[in-house]
């Protein structure tokens, strides 16, 4: 037998050997199996220490079950079809001349093989050099599907930034996985020079689409507060509270100032929000709306329904910490979604991440921006 057209496994206790195999073209799971002659798989599984001598082609991945503790001889592989990030430090490659799609960031620098280079920005989004995806499935599955240009991208950020410059330093600065590579920034500067040239994306256009991971990536840029309002969402509760913020003389002295802070949480249909929830168990969403305590402006964050009954507990929900912190918390401050703690002590985190409750919130809050 040379050529099995679909996949190979073998569950026996005893080594099984296969000389004469050459070709796999489904996933080929090397468990107590020696095939020293093959020369082709799909994808490969390996276990323990094996010799592949003559393999030079992989069309998909190679895996390493989490539990395995194996070395393998890929001095023939001239092909791979998949790199992800999946246990291949170790491994070495000397005749390696193309991969087909290549997670960037993995332990090997062998982008400059790669038919298509991959770059993670987050759970959701993946940006080659003239495609986007957006998906939360694994590398493996996510390469099969269907990209969409850089353009439609920009149209996204659109809807949140006014400028290219706005998007670098609010966002790509901040929030996008940190990719020092020249790779990156052309894409950076593709993304640039068709800024202006780019319509920001209309409502109805990522509303009315059936992909509901596109929709979502959309609707964290659309805003939550434009999105309640067009939804016409409903507000349940509100509270003030009054609140001691720091500021500074003209001599930087440190004083008290106490300002009256307002909070309102509002639900929405998730059937407006084309949302499906099996079984109906959920049939709203929440958001809680505050003010900034110096430019007035309003900002919204969504909450879990859980803390929707209370507006002030709502938004301290907002704000996570790994329990062992919370009785070394010295002051916290805010800037819009991004929260700073500064403590007492240098503490290590660990333990469960939990909200704060209002109490704790509160009395600890000491700057808004």
């Amino acid at each position: 037998m040379t050529d099995i057209n679909g996949n190979f496994q073998y569950n026996g206790a005893e080594t099984l050997y296969l000389r004469a195999l050459q070709r796999v073209k489904g996933v080929f799971n090397s468990f107590n199996t020696i095939a020293p002659n093959i020369v082709e798989v799909g994808d490969l599984i390996l276990h323990k220490n094996n010799n592949f001598e003559y393999l030079q082609k992989i069309n998909g991945k190679i895996q390493v079950p989490y539990d395995a503790e194996c070395n393998a001889n890929f001095k023939s592989l001239e092909y791979l079809g998949e790199w992800d990030d999946g246990g291949l430090h170790g491994f070495r490659f000397p005749a390696l001349k193309e991969i087909n799609h290549y997670l960037y960031g993995t332990h090997y620098n062998f982008e400059h093989l790669a038919n298509t280079v991959y770059f993670k920005i987050n759970n959701t989004l993946y940006l080659t050099k003239d495609q986007i995806i957006i998906s939360r499935m694994p590398f493996h599955f996510m390469v099969q599907e269907k990209g969409q240009p850089l353009r439609r991208l920009i149209a996204i950020l659109k809807l949140r930034h006014s400028s290219f410059q706005n998007f670098e330093t609010r966002e790509y600065q901040r929030q996008w996985e940190n990719y020092d590579t020249p790779l990156l920034t052309q894409i950076l500067d593709t993304i640039e020079s068709l800024w202006d040239e780019v319509e920001p994306m209309k409502y109805e256009e990522f509303f009315n689409t059936e992909d509901r991971n596109f929709k979502l990536f959309c609707f964290s840029y659309y805003g939550v507060g434009n999105l309640m309002e067009k939804l016409e969402a409903q507000k349940i509760n509100e509270k003030e509270i009054e609140v001691d913020y720091i500021e500074y003389d003209e001599n930087g002295n440190q004083k008290l100032i106490r300002k009256t802070n307002r909070y309102e949480v509002h639900e929405v249909e998730n059937q407006k929000l084309g949302m499906f929830v099996w079984g109906g168990r959920q049939q709203y969403s929440y958001a809680v709306k505050c003010w900034c305590p110096s430019t007035k402006k309003e900002h919204w964050l969504w909450i879990e329904q859980e803390y929707k009954d209370d507006a002030l507990t709502a938004i301290a929900s907002t704000f996570r910490i790994h329990s062992n912190l919370i009785p070394y918390i010295k002051c916290l401050k805010r800037q819009g979604d991004l929260l700073i703690c500064e403590l007492k002590e240098k503490m290590a985190p660990s333990g469960e991440i939990r909200p704060l409750t209002a109490s704790e919130y509160f009395n600890l809050l000491r700057a808004e921006t």
